[in-house]
């Protein structure tokens, strides 16, 4: 895991972007993988795959948020590598920045799903 410096950042402007933004969002997401398989969080309600993370907290750094969301999402306790991806959308008056770190395993924990992602049924897969 040591040694990714590299950074790449896409950016996305929505149809609904006003041209400025003054309000924004940060999550931190993890990429685990096992040979060629990639650990998804997935919604059994909805349908939906995503990458697992999630929303940054009050005074938590981004590998910090990586891990817990991680933890709560998966189960798995894992250590994460320097960001690697950074995608900012724009939308109406909001930036939301999803940062992306690839991920090793390194243990396992309960997992501390939110009332939405227990009612949307979100499962690692």
């Amino acid at each position: 895991m040591q040694g990714r410096t590299n950074m790449k950042t896409i950016e996305i402007i929505g149809k609904n972007y006003s041209g400025s933004w003054d309000k924004s969002r940060t999550a931190c997401r993890g990429i685990v993988m096992k040979g060629h398989l990639v650990l998804l969080s997935y919604e059994t309600l909805t349908g939906l795959y995503m990458i697992p993370g999630g929303g940054m907290e009050d005074g938590e750094d981004e590998a910090a948020c990586c891990v817990r969301e991680l933890a709560e999402e998966t189960g798995f306790v894992t250590k994460p590598s320097s960001c690697v991806l950074e995608i900012d959308e724009y939308y109406e008056d909001w930036k939301y920045i999803s940062k992306y770190f690839v991920c090793e395993v390194t243990g396992s924990c309960e997992r501390k799903l939110t009332y939405r992602e227990r009612s949307a049924g979100m499962e690692p897969c």
